[in-house]
C-alpha cells in the first residue's frame, strides 16, 4: 500500500487481498461478500461474510505437523516459510494456529467462510466483477460504499486506487463503468456527477483533498470540513428506499449526509474523474501522517420523458492500515467502524456513527436501502498473523 499507485506491490510484499461484503437493504436477509490475498512467497486468501445469518465460521483444516527438530530453531525457522493466512478453496481462508511455545503450527488451523476468497493467481478485473453491479446500483438510486481496509502492507491502495491497463484498482474501474453506464443511458436519462474528496485524520478532524489551498485542520484557525446530516429530499428527488430508523440511531427519516466545508467540482467524463481522484490522492497525508481517504460522488440522475430525479451517493474509501504497528488514530477509527457494523448487526436503536469522523462521513451509506461492499485485504506473512486474524473478526462482526 506504500508502493506508488501506478504500480503493483513488489514480490516481497503482499499484493492485495479483498473481501467484499454487498448489503441491500430492500433484502435485509441476504448479503454478497468477497476477499482476495496475494502473495509472491506463498498462496494466500482474503475473505468477507456470505450470508447475514452466519457471521462466520470455524472448520478444522489440516496442516502438516513441523514435528520435534533436530537442530535447534529449525521449527521456528519452517514456521516463519509458512503462510500464516491461506486460501482452502473459493469459500474459506484459514489462519493458521501458532504454538505458544515453538512459535509453529499447531497443526488444526481457524477456517471462516465467505462469499467469495481470490488467491495469488487472481487480477484486479476479477475482484471488480464481483462489484460491478453496485455501480448500477448507485445509478438507480441507492447508496453505495466501497471500503478498502486491512492491516498494513497488504495492498489495499493497489487494490482500490492502482492505475495502469492490467493494475487498475477498484476506483478506477468504477468510474469506467459509472460513464459507461451514463453514456449507454443518454437517450433517455441525463446523470449529473458532483465529487468531493476528504481525508479523516482523526475522531474529529477531516482535510478538503481537492481545495486550492490545503492546511492541515485547525492549522492558523482554519476549520476543516464537517459533517451535516439533512432529510432525504422530497418527492422530486426520491432515494429507491428508506433507511429504517434502528440503522440512524434514534433519527426517526432517513437522512443523508452533507460535507461543509469542502469542494465540490462537477465532472463531465471518466477521464476528468480519475485524474481528479489521483490529485486528491497526492494531496493526501500533509504532514505524514497516516490517513483516510473517501471520494464521494453524488449522482443526479433526470429522466428525460417524465423529468423525475433520482440523487444518490457513491463513495470510494481508502483506509489507513491497522494492526499493532499502526498509529492509535488509525486503529481508533478500526474501533469505531467494528463498533457501528456490531450496532447494526444487533438492530440496535442507538449507532454510535458520531464517535468517529470516518463513520461520520460514510454514516448514509451503511444500513437501511444502502449497499456496503468491504474490500479486505489481508497479507499473509506469519509476522501479520495476530493482524490479519484481527482484520477477519472485523470483516465478519454480524450481520450489517
Amino acid at each position: 500500500s506504500q508502493q506508488p499507485l501506478s504500480q503493483p506491490p513488489p514480490a516481497a510484499a503482499a499484493a492485495a487481498a479483498a473481501a467484499v461484503s454487498a448489503v441491500s437493504a430492500a433484502s435485509a436477509a441476504s448479503a454478497a461478500a468477497s476477499a482476495a490475498l496475494s502473495s509472491a512467497a506463498a498462496s494466500a486468501a482474503v475473505s468477507a461474510a456470505s450470508t447475514f445469518g452466519v457471521s462466520q465460521q470455524y472448520l478444522p483444516v489440516s496442516r502438516p505437523e513441523t514435528g520435534s527438530s533436530q537442530r535447534p530453531g529449525e521449527d521456528r525457522l519452517r514456521a516463519q516459510a509458512l503462510p500464516a493466512v491461506i486460501r482452502v478453496d473459493r469459500h474459506t481462508v484459514a489462519v493458521s494456529k501458532v504454538s505458544a511455545r515453538t512459535n509453529a503450527p499447531s497443526g488444526k488451523d481457524d477456517s471462516f467462510r465467505f462469499g467469495s476468497v481470490f488467491g495469488p493467481d487472481c487480477i484486479q478485473a476479477e475482484i471488480f466483477e464481483e462489484a460491478k453491479g453496485l455501480v448500477q446500483s448507485a445509478v438507480d438510486g441507492y447508496n453505495v460504499l466501497i471500503l478498502a481496509c486491512g492491516p498494513l502492507t497488504a495492498g489495499k491502495s493497489y487494490s482500490m486506487f492502482g492505475e495502469g491497463s492490467e493494475h487498475r484498482g477498484l476506483g478506477p474501474r468504477v468510474v469506467d463503468e459509472l460513464f459507461a453506464i451514463r453514456a449507454r443511458d443518454a437517450w433517455r436519462a441525463t446523470l449529473e456527477v458532483d465529487v468531493q474528496m476528504v481525508e479523516v485524520v482523526d475522531a474529529r478532524h477531516m482535510s478538503d483533498l481537492l481545495g486550492r489551498k490545503r492546511s492541515p485542520p485547525g492549522a492558523g484557525g482554519i476549520a476543516g470540513p464537517s459533517v451535516r446530516l439533512v432529510p432525504q429530499a422530497g418527492p422530486g428527488l426520491p432515494i429507491a428506499a428508506s433507511a429504517s430508523s434502528s440503522s440512524l440511531g434514534s433519527v426517526a427519516a432517513a437522512l443523508n449526509v452533507v460535507v461543509d466545508g469542502a469542494v465540490t467540482r462537477r465532472v463531465g467524463g471518466k477521464q476528468e474523474l480519475r485524474d481528479m481522484i489521483q490529485e486528491g490522492l497526492q494531496n493526501a497525508g500533509l504532514g505524514g501522517a497516516k490517513t483516510h481517504v473517501a471520494a464521494l460522488l453524488t449522482l443526479t440522475r433526470t429522466n428525460i420523458a417524465t423529468g423525475a430525479m433520482t440523487r444518490s451517493k457513491l463513495a470510494l474509501a481508502d483506509l489507513a492500515g491497522m494492526g499493532q504497528q499502526a498509529q492509535p488514530e488509525v486503529n481508533a477509527a478500526y474501533k469505531s467502524l467494528e463498533e457501528v457494523l456490531r450496532a447494526l448487526s444487533a438492530k440496535q436503536q442507538r449507532v454510535p456513527f458520531r464517535d468517529h469522523a470516518l463513520t461520520q462521513v460514510l454514516q448514509d451509506c451503511f444500513g437501511g436501502s444502502a449497499k456496503t461492499l468491504l474490500l479486505l485485504c489481508l497479507p499473509p506473512e506469519n509476522s501479520h498473523r495476530s493482524d490479519s486474524l484481527r482484520a477477519i473478526t472485523l470483516a465478519s462482526c454480524g450481520s450489517w
